[in-house]
């Protein structure tokens, strides 16, 4: 029995199957929201396929990546420990409302029940849309180019810039204010970040920051940069690749442009 049926007959009698180009969305919400589901999954990879200018024939994921949607959170719950059975540990999570996972080559997204998002429908939709493409960009990550990790700041920085971006009223889009100015204050705060395995609320807004100072910067260098360490490259050597800058020439550089970004309000 796959996950999807052995859910659908044991923890979420709704659970459905909503098929778009790109992914395999099993879903227990309404089936009124598979249109809008579909939309922001398809919206999400258009993304992440322009910021690393691929062409639509190149592959990402081996066939389709599935996604696992709830309604409600103890589903969530029961599927994490008795189908899924992921140690929260070792999944990929930066979140506790949604996680991605991967088993060999394969990837696959698990998003919590919506009922934990939110008190208000808006809020509600807009936390779970900064989580699924939070996560979406991770399990891209994954099967970009090769299984090899990216440094965790930049992976993380991505992840919260592409939430950012498709969701402009989220959280993640004030996130990377938030961390510049505290930075700023506290310079060592970015040192410190670089070889964090674990990053505190504050780490993800600077890690987005520096993401978007990179792809500002220059955007196809911050395709090298990424290839690099997708091929086996460090970071270090990955940044002196492609922007000719050592981590403490970076700290220098984001600095200046993050002063003059935020006095002028222009993050």
């Amino acid at each position: 029995m796959d996950w999807a049926e052995q859910t659908r007959q044991t923890i979420a009698p709704t659970m459905h199957l909503v098929e778009t180009e790109h992914f395999l969305i099993f879903s227990a919400w309404n089936p009124s929201n598979d249109a809008a589901l579909g939309r922001i999954c398809e919206d999400m990879f258009a993304r992440l396929r322009a910021q690393f200018n691929l062409a639509k024939t190149d592959p990402v994921w081996i066939g389709k990546c599935p996604i696992y949607i709830f309604w409600e959170p103890a589903h969530f719950l029961r599927f994490t420990e008795e189908v899924d059975r992921v140690s929260r540990s070792n999944a990929s999570a930066s979140h506790a409302d949604g996680y991605h996972a991967t088993r060999g080559a394969f990837s696959h997204i698990v998003i919590s029940g919506v009922r934990d998002f939110g008190d208000t429908k808006a809020e509600a939709t807009r936390r779970f849309s900064e989580v699924l493409v939070h996560e979406g960009t991770h399990a891209f990550m994954n099967r970009l180019i090769s299984s090899r990790s990216v440094a965790r700041w930049v992976e993380e920085g991505l992840a919260d810039f592409m939430a950012a971006t498709l969701v402009p009223a989220s959280d993640a889009s004030r996130k990377h204010i938030e961390g510049a100015r505290y930075a700023l204050r506290q310079p060592s705060a970015v040192s410190r970040l670089f070889d964090k395995k674990e990053l505190s609320a504050i780490d993800y807004g600077i890690a987005q920051s520096l993401v978007r100072y990179l792809i500002r910067t220059n955007a196809n260098a911050f395709i090298q940069f990424v290839t690099a360490m997708k091929k086996g490259a460090s970071e270090l050597e990955a940044l002196a690749g492609a922007y000719r800058l050592s981590r403490h020439e970076l700290i220098r550089n984001w600095s200046a442009f993050a002063r003059q970004a935020t006095v002028r309000q222009v993050f």
